[in-house]
């Protein structure tokens, strides 16, 4: 007899044959279900063999007759007269024409008509999820940097890639002097504009915004421009087109002849950290993706107002949803390592979406550093990224870490950086809170040969007065280490 049930989700009523009692299936909205078991009275006998043989787990539709054998019956009469009467006439038909009507009953019956899994609407890709939408673009203030500046040719270069809003700039890698295929990664930048001389320089490790950590490693950097950022074509989408672009400029540095185009990663920086988590959704040609403080509670945020201005309409649904990286975390194809600090307001939200695409097998993970901001932790997580990536050489991703492991980066990095910070203090002489003194503490500076770090002066004047001078002393870039020295001495 046919059994009866609903979906827990979204309440729709199912009936189906009493053979599938105890398969799994899957409701048209995504959720998993499980077939209930006959009532003990109507149970086939254990030697039973089912009526038909089916695949343990399908898909429920209204419109497949064998999960809805009730779907013929009911008929009114004239319909049923109808179908008969041309029953009868296909019979006569086939007589005249000499053929036996019954022929078919000697041959042995073809195999029903198996129902295939398809993935739930939330497991498809980023692409298919959006397949057919269109966004409506509104007016916004947003506006670009203009065009980008040109880096030291020794350092990164000016190239352009061609994405679907046409051709992006972006900066980039020389190439290497030996022919060794290398790995690469496209970091995309923080906030909107465009790309700026930033990316190559030093800054201090409390906000490392920069590419340096990869810069001096055996691997091409790549920082893409993304449509109406700059001076390049197309319209700022906020989320959307833009992950078009991404992509191509992913797939550009891919057919790069000097790099392996099988270890191609992505990053970015908040705004730049949701965009490589929705690129971690969809098709790509990333292996890994590494998203540092993207946005993992997007849709709750614009209904809440936290986004004062979007260049689309938030009352739209769809233009909220297709946007949101919490809808598509179902989706994510690739290792995606997730961070932030544990003040962050995406911390909570972050862990939750991880935990819920791990339980259904989608490669998020999820690692929030107590005590850290998203700037703090930039600095000793790209490198020990930068390190990673180096030692990944197999044919798929082996980069792993545990939210222990990467307070444990965290921590260990802050805590010698405090140690390196106190030696050199203990290397400065001492001086007096006087002019004279700004100028001694000066040519101290400049005998320890840091000039080409930018190691500076400021003094501060107040009411015609000199009150007091501040010291900033950022080591040689190459070295990979940066000191912020404050003094404040008052007259």
């Amino acid at each position: 007899m046919p059994i009866e049930f609903t979906c827990p989700s979204c309440g729709k009523a199912y009936r189906v044959k009493d053979e599938l009692a105890g398969r799994s299936a899957t409701c048209k909205c995504g959720e998993r279900l499980s077939i209930p078991e006959l009532l003990e009275d109507n149970a086939l006998a254990p030697d039973s063999p089912p009526l038909v043989s089916m695949p343990e787990t399908f898909v429920l539709a209204e419109d497949n007759p064998y999960l809805n054998p009730d779907r013929f019956r009911g008929r009114p009469l004239h319909v049923r007269l109808a179908v008969g009467s041309l029953a009868i006439a296909a019979l006569l038909l086939a007589t005249v024409l000499g053929l036996d009507p019954f022929d078919w009953l000697d041959k042995p019956k073809s195999a029903p008509q198996v129902v295939q899994e398809v993935p739930p609407p939330f497991k498809r890709s980023l692409q298919e999820q959006r397949g057919g939408f269109f966004t409506e673009l509104t007016p916004h203030s947003f506006t670009p940097t203009g065009p980008a500046t040109d880096p030291p040719r020794d350092v990164m270069r000016k190239v352009y890639y061609e994405s679907p809003a046409g051709e992006l700039v972006a900066y980039l890698t020389p190439p290497p002097r030996n022919e060794q295929r290398l790995p690469a990664i496209v970091w995309v930048h923080n906030g909107y504009g465009g790309i700026q001389p930033w990316l190559w320089k030093s800054m201090a490790p409390q906000d490392d915004r920069t590419v340096k950590s990869f810069l001096d490693k055996d691997m091409v950097v790549m920082c893409p421009s993304l449509r109406s950022e700059n001076d390049n074509p197309g319209k700022f989408e906020f989320l959307f087109g833009e992950v078009e672009d991404l992509i191509a400029a992913g797939n550009y540095v891919a057919s790069i002849p000097y790099v392996d185009p099988t270890r191609v990663y992505v990053a970015g920086l908040s705004e730049g950290g949701t965009l490589a988590m929705l690129a971690a959704a969809s098709d790509s040609p990333f292996r890994a993706a590494f998203v540092f403080g993207g946005d993992t509670d997007f849709e709750a945020r614009v209904r809440s107002g936290n986004y004062k201005e979007l260049p689309f309409d938030r009352n739209r649904l769809e233009e909220v949803e297709l946007r949101a990286p919490e809808n598509f975390a179902l989706a994510i194809r690739i290792p995606t390592f997730y961070f932030d600090g544990s003040d962050s307001i995406h911390a909570e939200s972050a862990q939750r979406v991880a935990r819920r695409a791990r339980a259904d097998g989608a490669p998020l993970h999820a690692a929030i550093i107590d005590g850290g901001n998203r700037y703090d932790i930039l600095r000793p997580l790209k490198d020990f990224i930068a390190d990673a990536i180096l030692e990944d050489t197999g044919e798929a991703c082996t980069i792993s870490v545990t939210p222990e492991q990467a307070n444990h980066i965290y921590s260990d990095y802050w805590q010698g950086y405090k140690q390196r910070e106190q030696r050199f203090l203990e290397q400065l002489p001492p001086v007096e809170p006087t002019p004279i003194a700004a100028l001694k503490l000066a040519e101290s500076l400049e005998e320890q040969n840091v000039r080409d770090g930018a190691a500076g002066i400021m003094l501060r004047y107040e009411n015609g007065d000199l009150e007091g001078f501040r010291c900033g002393l950022i080591e040689n870039p190459s070295a990979y280490e940066s000191f912020v020295v404050r003094f404040e001495l008052l007259l």
